[in-house]
Formats: structure tokens, C-alpha cells, sequence
């Protein structure tokens, strides 16, 4: 799964007190964001020019990270460990070229990575920064924390082809909307961890699974006690309706929400950022109050797999793809 594509929209909205300020920006002009900098909006020509002219140890390490740059990778503090052509110069001159707005972060990680603006680096296409998006870097070190947290998921939607079971309820007298023909039904399991609600058509079955905040963590025990209470419900709908389901992991997992949540409570002000990729679906960075009168920040991503429900946790416990290391810049 890649951050390709990313189109559409990005919104970073700061709120206090009853006061938004929202300000969208489109990722593809995103980088020509005046803040001050000499080098906002060049080009890789223009950089050229720009790093040749500057003199000294500073002058020296300018042009060897631009070449560094435009080979396609990023450069780091690694590449300056000769002390008699850059001296202690490394720290200072990078400041200067990032006070500057001629720098952004390439990856995380220590040392930091780093890229001229504008230049194109191998996996760009896989790529996306938050600061291109007048993110600042407390914002990017609160989003990086959460590379350490467990990923979990939630908001969880099936489908099940399921024929007779709407003609066997309609028949016991189940109230039928006329619109769409429709027959809601809700489950709550064993416990109140999760809330089944289930919408029944001629045809089809879909199950929306509620359960934002009671998440489940993306392990074994978690999948077995999903798989667990989709049984109850199975065994649920043919006790009113005398009708089997197909077997749960033959269930079509529609969309679920991947996400962590940093685990430290969050104190500053709400904000919500949101991109919308056209093959990843919505993207979330957001500050959220658990109920408890904690508030917490939690990375999300919207998924659709369109797969079985063995399928599906067989992707989330065992690929990499479970992963949102994607997101940490």
C-alpha cells in the first residue's frame, strides 16, 4: 500500500475555543508556500545557482548535498564525517539552508534525512510531507510518536450474501421500510465492546460494527474474538429466521479503520488534517476526546479490501501492510 495518487484535497484545521481556522492546500502547490525563504519556489536550476554561489565549509556542503540530491537520494549528517573538508560546519549550515526554506525532511529517523526543495528523489511517488503543507515540526514529532503505538482497528463493515433470510423475517412480521426494502436489526454480542448493527435485504446482509472506542488491537486474540462474536450474530439471525448464513470467514470485509492512538494525553489545541489519496482512501491525523475526559491523538486510515474476513486478518496479522509507518515524515 502506497501513498501514490494523492489528489483531491488537504485540509489542516486548528481549533480554539469556538474559533476555526481552516486553510486547504493543494498538494501539487503546496511547496511554492511563500514563508519567508530565499528559496521558496525554485527550481532545481535556480538551487544550482543559489548553493554555487554560497563560500567555505558551508559552500562545500551545500553543493556535495545537492549532488547527493539530485542522484536521487537523501543526504544526512553521514555523508560529512570528514572533518577536514567540513569541519563542525554540517549543523550550522544546514539552519541556514532550512531557515532559509531551501530544505525539507526526507524521512524520519536519526540522523535526518534530508532534500532540497523541488528536487525529486527515488519513492517520491510514495512519499508526502507534512511540512510542504504548513505543517510545523512539533506537529511532525507528535505524528512520528505513533510509530511506537500498537495499530488497531475499528468501524469495521461486512457484507454476506444471504438469500431468504429478508422473505423469512417479512414473513414473521420484521418491519420492512418500503424505500429500499430494508430490515434493521441490532446485535450487542456478550458484552458492550461491540455494537453489530445489521441491514438486511432481499439479497444481501451488510453489518456495520461500531467500536471507536473500543478498538480492537491487531493480534491473534482480538481476530479470534471478533470472529467469536460475528458467530453470536450468525447464530443470532438464524434464530429468527430459521435461515444458515455462510460461514464467517467467508464474510466480505468491506471497510475498516486502521489507526493508533498515542497512548499520552494530548493537551493542545483540536485539529483535525485530512488527505484524500485516490488508492488509499481518506487519511486522518487527528486530536479526539475518549470519554473519560482524556483526549488523545489518532492516526487512521480508511481501508477497503473487498476481501473475506480470513483474508482480511490474514493480511492485518501477518503483512506488513497493517503497518502506518507510511505516514511518519
Amino acid at each position: 500500500m502506497t501513498l501514490q495518487g494523492i489528489a483531491v484535497h488537504v485540509q489542516f484545521i486548528c481549533s480554539k475555543n469556538t474559533s476555526d481556522v481552516r486553510v486547504a492546500i493543494p498538494p501539487c502547490v503546496a511547496h511554492q508556500k511563500d514563508i519567508g525563504g530565499i528559496c521558496m519556489g525554485k527550481n532545481v536550476h535556480e538551487f544550482t545557482k543559489f548553493v554555487h554561489e554560497l563560500r567555505g565549509q558551508r559552500g562545500a556542503i551545500a553543493k556535495k548535498a545537492l549532488e547527493i540530491n539530485l542522484r536521487g537520494i537523501p543526504f544526512s549528517s553521514d555523508y560529512f564525517q570528514n572533518k577536514s573538508l567540513y569541519g563542525e560546519s554540517y549543523g550550522n549550515c544546514i539552519k541556514f539552508l532550512n531557515d532559509h526554506g531551501c530544505l525539507e525532511r526526507a524521512g524520519s529517523g536519526n540522523p535526518r534525512l534530508w532534500k532540497f526543495r523541488g528536487t525529486k528523489l527515488t519513492g517520491d511517488s510514495h512519499r508526502f510531507t507534512l511540512r510542504d503543507m504548513g505543517v510545523g515540526d512539533e506537529f511532525c514529532d507528535l505524528l512520528e510518536q505513533h510509530r511506537f503505538e500498537r495499530p488497531s482497528i475499528h468501524d469495521i463493515k461486512l457484507k454476506i450474501p444471504a438469500i431468504g433470510v429478508h422473505d423469512s423475517l417479512a414473513k414473521k412480521g420484521a418491519n420492512v421500510e418500503k424505500s429500499n426494502k430494508r430490515i434493521s436489526m441490532g446485535f450487542d454480542g456478550s458484552d458492550n465492546n461491540l455494537i453489530i448493527t445489521a441491514s438486511i435485504y432481499p439479497s444481501i446482509i451488510q453489518i456495520d460494527i461500531s467500536n471507536t472506542f473500543n478498538p480492537l488491537v491487531i493480534d491473534i486474540t482480538s481476530m479470534l474474538y471478533l470472529y467469536e462474536q460475528l458467530s453470536k450474530f450468525s447464530q443470532y439471525i438464524f434464530y429468527f429466521s430459521d435461515v444458515s448464513l455462510p460461514p464467517v470467514s467467508e464474510w466480505i470485509v468491506t471497510q475498516f479503520h486502521l489507526h493508533t492512538d498515542l497512548s499520552r494525553e494530548y493537551t493542545g489545541k483540536k485539529f483535525e488534517f485530512k488527505i484524500n489519496d485516490l488508492t488509499c482512501g481518506m487519511i486522518r491525523f487527528y486530536s479526539k476526546h475518549i470519554g473519560n475526559g482524556m483526549n488523545i491523538t489518532r492516526l487512521e486510515q480508511i481501508r477497503t479490501p473487498r476481501t473475506s474476513y480470513v483474508e482480511t486478518m490474514n493480511q492485518l496479522l501477518f503483512s506488513k501492510d497493517s503497518s502506518l509507518e507510511f505516514y511518519y515524515v
